[in-house]
């Protein structure tokens, strides 16, 4: 769990999140470099996904929670998720979780 925490915080961060910044807060990052990271992370979960539905445990926990805004507004990066059904699949697994209440960007 704690490895998805740092996941979360770290490479979703340097990648995804940074992607996102350039768009949405004019940040002056290498948004080649962010892009290809944000990829690069992407792969990590999609290739993790693999023969499981969470990431951790059979069922949805603090990590896919932590990990899911970063997946989930990476489009707003201009990185699309469509190369990666299994990341695809948990998004929309999350969000038909009871109680899951959206936020803008992620409907």
């Amino acid at each position: 769990m704690q490895q998805w925490l740092r996941f979360a915080a770290n490479e979703m961060w340097h990648g995804p999140s940074k992607a996102r910044a350039v768009f949405r807060f004019d940040r002056d990052w290498d948004l080649e470099q962010v892009q290809g990271d944000s990829h690069r992370v992407l792969r990590i979960l999609d290739d993790h996904l693999k023969d499981r539905d969470w990431l951790e445990c059979g069922r949805p926990t603090i990590a896919d929670l932590a990990v899911f805004p970063y997946t989930g507004l990476v489009h707003e990066g201009k990185v699309d998720v469509a190369g990666y059904p299994r990341v695809v699949a948990r998004l929309a697994r999350i969000k038909s979780l009871p109680g899951y209440v959206s936020i803008e960007g992620l409907e």
